[in-house]
């Protein structure tokens, strides 16, 4: 019995988000798959999620990928836990996808954590409304939203900043810097 393996060479390598997330989404749902049929994933499935999550992360670090591709691919990145991050690693902490953007070990200081320690960690923000996630209030510029960037607000709306600056205020503060998008 002959077992076929498709692979993937780096002439493949997704270009558009659309690709990307398409491929990320491929690759989560065999790790779903797997995880429900009660078997590990093989090792050609892990080295694949290894290989994405390299490629993605050093695409972050050159600065050829942006929040609305990162938030695309979440599914790529390990869950955040207790230890030692460098400067632009990717983590998912509460359903957020996060970047490191001080190094740090939080052995010595358990209170760093994503989502309680805006020094260490900014959120990533997407475009894509599908993908919005509840809004987190900036504490400087870095993690302000940007033009086009969307959230979901306490209402269960989806709203897309429309600040030609940094966003730092929330829907009800400042209503003016933001639009209903219209999910239907």
């Amino acid at each position: 019995m002959s077992v076929q393996h498709k692979r993937t060479s780096i002439k493949n390598k997704p270009k558009t988000v659309e690709e990307l997330t398409a491929q990320g989404a491929e690759l989560e749902r065999k790790v779903s798959e797997l995880e429900q049929s009660g078997g590990g994933a093989s090792p050609a499935m892990q080295a694949a999620v290894m290989s994405a999550r390299l490629t993605m992360n050093d695409e972050i670090k050159a600065g050829k990928r942006t929040g609305t591709d990162v938030v695309a691919c979440e599914a790529l990145f390990e869950e955040w836990k207790p230890g030692k991050y460098e400067k632009d690693d990717v983590r998912v902490h509460d359903g957020q996808v996060w970047r490191c953007c001080q190094p740090h070990d939080n052995k010595n200081n358990p209170d760093i954590e994503p989502g309680k320690s805006p020094a260490q960690w900014v959120p990533y923000h997407t475009t894509d409304p599908q993908k919005a996630k509840p809004f987190i209030q900036p504490t400087m510029a870095e993690d302000s939203y940007q033009k086009g960037e969307v959230c979901l607000w306490t209402d269960g709306k989806v709203y897309r900043s429309t600040m030609e600056t940094a966003n730092a205020y929330s829907p009800a503060d400042y209503p003016q810097g933001w639009e209903v998008v219209d999910m239907e």
